[in-house]
């Protein structure tokens, strides 16, 4: 047992990863809060599909769902590649650090503006058939 908790301590792995370089230590110092972040995504993402198409009638759910998946993933990409271009911007002219905050500053403020418009959804989530 002794073993096992050598083998599989957290500062046994850091040491072992430390010849690819800080970043990739200090990303295990991230490990336990984007694992709480990916599996609280699914309690969430998955029943906004029901509320989004809550008022479409049975014909409409199809294209509905896939318009929504779309939009979806299109929505995405250019978050991703717009928090990018606000992060290597910002880090060009200043600290990585700097950039960092600025970057969970407006995910912050986009977080907030998602959460006020909530209200904006159906009240009742679609209804399975069958």
């Amino acid at each position: 047992m002794a073993l096992v908790k050598v083998v599989f301590s957290r500062e046994h792995l850091r040491k072992a990863l430390m010849p690819f370089g800080p970043v990739m230590g200090a990303g295990l110092t991230l490990t336990p809060s984007l694992f709480l972040t990916g599996f609280g995504s699914g309690p969430v993402f998955v029943p906004v599909f029901d509320f989004v198409l809550g008022e479409a009638t049975a014909e409409e759910a199809g294209a509905g769902a896939g318009m929504l998946n779309a939009v979806q993933q299109f929505a995405g990409a250019v978050g991703v590649a717009a928090l990018g271009t606000v992060f290597f911007a910002r880090a060009a002219r200043g600290s990585l650090f700097g950039a960092a905050e600025l970057v969970f500053a407006v995910c912050a403020g986009l977080f907030v503006l998602t959460f006020a418009s909530v209200g904006l959804l159906p009240k009742n989530a679609r209804q399975a058939h069958g």
